[in-house]
């Protein structure tokens, strides 16, 4: 799977190499689970849209979805972003919601959406499980979660229940998020209990090295001077 990468990605060559390998695991059927981890401003929002850009030139199915501060309290807030548009495309849902995927139909009843409360259950998830399913069985999928820092408990617990039964699907998980300490913070120790999964490919991208930061900086600035020029 090709990458059409721009100059601006320099010393990235290592996690585009893992990203690549990643998604082509995936077409050929075999899951895989990825994790960009590291402070604001490092790229791991332009590493994920890397990824986004060759997943759709590989014809891939893409859910996608960011966490959000203002929607972390709003139950499955990241599954929905990640599904709806995927279920609303599909009038009377049938195909989607065969089998045992059928109970998870009413987590996109707009009525249906929650406050936090009781903790989602083994039919919720599971249910969720099989639309992943179902969803992949037409084509493999890149499920593409951004600023997971901020995700939702049961989502997080819907993704950790899939990770741990992606082996044999065409899917690919990517899934970003700020290192957060573990203590006294469920989300971050679900973020913690993802990562520490056997099958997980965990990237930690590095500050930009002084002379990488410069090269970038000196090409923005002809970027911005070109600009300015097509102006005149």
């Amino acid at each position: 799977m090709a990458f059409v990468t721009p100059e601006v990605l320099l010393e990235r060559e290592r996690e585009l190499e893992t990203l690549r390998a990643g998604l082509d695991r995936a077409c050929a059927g075999e899951g895989t689970l990825l994790l960009i981890e590291g402070p604001p401003g490092v790229g791991k929002t332009v590493l994920a849209r890397e990824a986004r850009a060759a997943a759709g030139q590989a014809q891939m199915t893409l859910l996608e979805a960011r966490g959000s501060e203002l929607e972390q309290p709003f139950a499955f807030g990241i599954v929905r972003q990640l599904l709806e548009p995927v279920v609303s495309k599909e009038p009377g849902q049938t195909g989607l919601f065969a089998g045992g995927a059928g109970p998870a139909a009413r987590l996109f009843v707009p009525y249906e959406r929650r406050m936090p409360g009781a903790d989602a259950g083994f039919e919720a998830l599971h249910s969720l499980y099989w639309l992943m399913v179902n969803i992949a069985d037409r084509a493999p999928v890149l499920v593409l979660a951004d600023d997971c820092q901020w995700a939702d408990r049961d989502s997080l617990r819907f993704l950790i229940y899939l990770a741990q039964r992606i082996e044999g699907l065409p899917v690919a998980m990517l899934l970003t998020g700020r290192p957060r300490d573990a203590a006294g913070d469920e989300t971050a120790a679900l973020w913690a209990q993802l990562a520490s999964r056997p099958s997980a490919t965990a990237l930690y991208p590095r500050p930009l090295s002084l002379p990488a930061a410069v090269a970038l900086a000196r090409e923005r600035s002809e970027e911005h001077t070109s600009e300015l020029q097509s102006h005149h």
